[in-house]
């Protein structure tokens, strides 16, 4: 693993200001992610695991877990916050929905399972709406500025 720094937003999108509650949650969400990446992952790459036919999914589900909230995290520069996390929650949903029909391997489910619990603790740290269903108000802090 890298220690480079996460990528974020691109250049000129708008995101939430530094230091803010919703940029500084779905951050401490991403690190935390990462973290649990590196834990759950300390053999064999993702790769090699998944190759040699090896489940290893509390790997994926780490791996998940920190995918959807950087594909949030790119997304909310443009779409902003909201409508980024509805976009994320509704692909994995229904890509998971997909794989358990298919009969998909544990890793597959996992990794996509990960990412959805990504998003649901987005949600808890502010980010969900009373329904559960959409992004609430504390996070368009990343929408205040175009």
């Amino acid at each position: 693993m890298s220690s480079d720094p996460l990528p974020g937003p691109a250049p000129g999108a708008r995101s939430a200001p530094p230091g803010s509650a919703a940029s500084d949650a779905l951050e401490r969400l991403v690190e935390d992610a990462l973290a649990q990446l590196q834990q759950a992952s300390t053999g064999p790459s993702l790769c090699e695991a998944g190759r040699s036919r090896t489940p290893v999914p509390s790997a994926k589900f780490a791996e998940g877990r920190l995918a959807a909230l950087r594909q949030v995290r790119r997304l909310a520069g443009a779409a902003g916050p909201a409508a980024s996390i509805e976009q994320v929650r509704a692909e994995w949903s229904a890509d998971l929905a997909r794989r358990r029909e298919s009969g998909a391997g544990p890793d597959w489910i996992a990794y996509r399972e990960g990412g959805l619990a990504g998003l649901a603790d987005l949600a808890g740290a502010g980010g969900g709406s009373d329904d559960g269903t959409r992004p609430a108000a504390a996070l368009r802090g990343w929408e205040d500025e175009a």
